[in-house]
């Protein structure tokens, strides 16, 4: 077994995208994560010093007047570098909150941030890849976890913080090939986003385990063991009238006489096959007896 490490869980509300300091921080969110649950919580708003432009407010639903007596980033940037140490940093679009993040410590005097990164988008993309969509506000209620307030920074960390538990106990029961396979592409994902199949791949490799079942394994790739279908087929007579055929393509179909000549005459077609197929079975000595 590995020591299980301590994911930080960091959603950033901001007044823009801007990262050459013209937009700020207006609140900071972590929990942070450690053995499949959440261990510990930190959340503050943030005075960015300037107006909150309309669009943030109406997203967000921060105003002027939550920050204004919230402290300024250099007051609160200590804590949050001390906090941030020995963690793997995890958020939704990950590459955003922490790029933004380390250049505004940089801006209050401390070093730029060195952790490890890991972004909850690809990861979900990974082990859901049917979704719709990967807004966290679109997975977290596909998944019925807890989201409040969409775009609010402690909403969005509780929400995130929950999505990385189940998907680390959804790829707790993968097949040990499947975990392997996937800890190989890890160099092709964001960052160290591959170190979370790695992780689980290395607490389950000494573990004997029998595949379930209904998987197959296929060069290499676990694939779902195809159910055979012991089912009769009834046979139905071909539709002939134009009446008959209306009925049959009502609610499913436009009519289109060019099409229903091509149908007919596909079945024409078959029908004197079939006659020859019938006609020659006997010459060839293929007569059923």
């Amino acid at each position: 077994m590995i020591k299980e490490r301590i994911y930080a869980v960091v959603d950033l509300e901001t007044t823009g995208p801007k990262q050459d300091g013209s937009d700020k921080i207006i609140q900071f969110s972590c929990d942070f994560v450690q053995s499949n649950k959440i261990v510990n919580h930190f959340s503050t708003l943030i005075n960015p010093g300037m107006p909150i432009p309309a669009e943030v407010k109406k997203l967000t639903g921060i105003k002027n007047k939550d920050v204004r007596y919230a402290p300024y980033f250099d007051e609160v940037a200590g804590t949050i570098y001390a906090m941030l140490q020995n963690t793997t940093f995890v958020a939704h679009n990950v590459n955003f909150d922490y790029s933004f993040l380390s250049s505004e410590l940089e801006r209050a005097g401390y070093p730029e941030l060195e952790l490890p990164m890991m972004d909850t988008v690809q990861l979900t993309q990974i082990i859901y890849p049917t979704l719709v969509s990967y807004r966290l506000i679109d997975v977290s209620k596909y998944l019925q976890l807890s989201h409040i307030h969409p775009h609010k920074a402690d909403s969005d960390t509780k929400a995130t913080a929950e999505l990385l538990i189940n998907l680390k106990k959804r790829i707790e029961t993968f097949p040990l090939i499947l975990l392997q396979r996937l800890a190989k592409m890890g160099d092709s994902l964001i960052a160290q986003t591959g170190e979370f199949f790695n992780e689980v791949y290395l607490n389950k490799k000494d573990r004997e385990e029998k595949l379930p079942n209904d998987l197959m394994v296929v060069e290499d790739i676990v694939l779902k063991r195809p159910k055979l279908i012991d089912e009769k087929i009834s046979k139905q007579e071909y539709p002939e009238t134009k009446d008959e055929k209306q009925n049959l393509f009502s609610e499913v179909l436009e009519w289109r006489s060019s099409q229903i000549k091509m149908m007919d005459d596909i079945n024409n077609d078959l029908n004197e096959k079939n006659q020859k197929n019938i006609y020659m079975m006997p010459q060839l000595g293929l007569a059923k007896h």
